[in-house]
């Protein structure tokens, strides 16, 4: 979370500190994660997210978490490996799980 200097609501734009929190607390709109690019162009390159491994992870320097909590597992890798084996597969919205059609 080094490259982000605040969260600022999408409706109204009042802004927050960097800390856990989704929700405006005076319109209840969302709010938005704002990063310091000139920091972010220093640092990161296209070429450096794209030797990474492919999942969400890639971008951890612009996702707005310190580090991951759990485990670095996410859908993506699972949806591009379906993809390239052209699997008939279809993902529901709440399940992590894929679902045969």
């Amino acid at each position: 979370m080094k490259f982000v200097s605040g969260l600022a609501c999408h409706l109204c734009g009042k802004t927050y500190p960097p800390k856990a929190s989704w929700v405006c607390s005076d319109c209840l709109g969302p709010l938005e994660v704002h990063y310091d690019y000139a920091a972010v162009k220093k640092v990161i390159s296209r070429q450096l997210i794209e030797s990474r491994p492919p999942s969400l992870w890639r971008y951890q320097e612009l996702l707005p978490v310190e580090s991951p909590k759990f485990s670095t597992w996410t859908p993506m890798r699972s949806i591009m490996v379906m993809n390239r084996l052209h699997m008939g597969v279809s993902f529901r919205a709440t399940m992590r799980r894929p679902v045969l059609m």
